[in-house]
């Protein structure tokens, strides 16, 4: 997992990737309560998560993870160099 944090307002975990070999193990669950306990991310206004569509109902029972009331969505671009 990758976590991107400006260490006051919000924060964000990104790649939260479990190899096959190791899914039903709980590494997802060591690697987010490892995160949510860390001290420098404890007044953090929100935690964003970056996960496929078909995860976050998963997330949000296990972790708390829900719809925001900031009206943002995360947006991409394909890579500069293919920029016209």
């Amino acid at each position: 997992a990758r976590l991107i944090s400006d260490r006051v307002f919000e924060a964000l975990v990104l790649d939260l990737l479990i190899d096959p070999e190791h899914r039903g193990e709980r590494v997802a669950d060591r690697l987010m309560a490892a995160i949510l306990a860390h001290p420098e991310l404890q007044d953090i206004e929100q935690l964003g998560l970056v996960c496929p569509e078909d995860l976050e109902a998963h997330y949000g029972a296990r972790w708390g993870y829900g719809p925001s009331a900031r009206d943002a969505r995360l947006v991409w671009r394909d890579r500069l160099s293919d920029a016209t």
